[in-house]
């Protein structure tokens, strides 16, 4: 079970080319919801006093992100919707629409229950937090360990630390097998060669025959009795391989965590995939080429949050901040999501990050004490 890629998407562009097999449909109907929500969010503020959100809204990645098929344009639309049903507080509309956007992605879990949150003590609230926060984990422990696999196991890109070859984005792990006892996953296996160090991964690829990827939904073991236990028991291997190479590197694995996880948090990217494909297919216009460069489209994406970060920095310093609303909608939305994404990609994605610039941008001003 993959919470990350859930039926919904798929039905939703299944319902739209029904009658007209035309992908461009798809697009126009996202880029229309798109339109709507900013419509909506608009008339739902006093937009003078948030002229920074119109630097957001005009993203060169969030309006590309409409013509892909890819959910994270339909969810940035969806996620715009729910947060102004929130803050009519209209818990009918916002309890339907996070129901169809756990359809298509079910890590947006969390957002039913924060519908829950306003609870008047600091205390209840952090409570409430770390309860939502484990109980994702326990959700991909149980149901994808094979993402937490690929958290601690392949390296993201932007780590330079590895063990011993430094171009190499994934750790190896070498798996010695009692063939005898495999079946049992008790002890049958080491994780770890102690000489050097080296963790080897066998992954199953076209240069790998005899592989066999740990984190992926396919299994190809050359082994018929490898690849039937893993069958059964290819969960239970995963959790077993996470726990290991986690508790072998707390430090390191512990720093990459929390690097994510800042950065989800404040929608600061560390992976350009939508300005790369963004770049990729206006080649062919040399005008726009270069203006929406590479450069271009990853600077802007990434010059908004850091902007941001440093008028939190300021306000921290002038002590103007109010603690007191530290627990807001915008908060938990935004801890929660952090905690999902740094547990199960590692790779924090420009294009999981779109709704988490406007929801931190809020959040600043949510605590932000006016002095005027």
């Amino acid at each position: 079970m993959d919470l990350k890629r859930f039926p919904g998407y798929p039905l939703f562009i299944k319902s739209i080319i029904y009658f007209n097999k035309n992908v461009y449909l798809v697009f126009f109907t996202q880029l229309l919801l798109f339109n709507l929500s900013i419509y909506f969010l608009i008339n739902s503020i006093d937009i003078k006093e948030h002229l920074f959100l119109y630097a957001i809204l005009l993203s060169p990645i969030t309006i590309y992100s409409q013509k892909l098929i890819y959910p994270d344009g339909l969810i940035f639309s969806l996620l715009i919707i729910i947060y102004v049903n929130f803050l009519k507080n209209n818990k009918k509309l916002y309890i339907l629409f996070s129901l169809i956007l756990f359809l298509i992605k079910a890590i947006f879990w969390f957002l039913i229950p924060l519908i829950l949150f306003k609870f008047e003590k600091k205390i209840y609230k952090f409570y409430f937090t770390v309860t939502l926060c484990f109980t994702s984990f326990l959700l991909i422990y149980f149901l994808s360990p094979g993402k937490l696999v690929d958290i601690t196991v392949e390296r993201p890109g932007y780590i330079n630390e590895i063990y011993n070859n430094k171009y190499n984005r994934e750790l190896y792990l070498d798996i010695t097998v009692n063939m005898e006892n495999f079946c049992d996953l008790k002890n049958s296996y080491n994780f770890i060669d102690k000489n050097n160090k080296k963790l080897n991964f066998f992954k199953s690829d076209h240069k790998n025959k005899n592989g066999y990827s740990l984190s992926s939904e396919e299994i190809d073991f050359a082994d018929p009795t490898i690849k039937q236990c893993l069958i059964y028991n290819k969960k239970e291997f995963q959790r077993k391989i996470f726990l290991f190479v986690f508790k072998e590197n707390l430090f390191f694995q512990s720093k990459i965590l929390i690097k994510t996880f800042f950065h989800t948090f404040s929608g600061w990217n560390l992976n350009d995939h939508l300005s790369y494909q963004m770049q990729n297919n206006i080649n062919k216009f040399e005008k726009f080429n270069e203006f929406f460069s590479k450069e271009i489209t990853n600077k802007y994406s990434k010059i908004l949050p850091l902007f941001l970060l440093f008028f939190l920095i300021y306000l921290i310093f002038q002590k103007r901040i109010n603690y007191k609303k530290l627990f807001s909608y915008e908060f938990l939305f935004l801890f929660n999501y952090s905690v999902i994404i740094m547990l199960s990609a590692q790779h924090p994605q420009d294009r999981y990050m779109l709704f988490n610039i406007i929801m931190f941008y809020f959040f600043i001003k949510k605590i932000q004490i006016n002095t005027n």
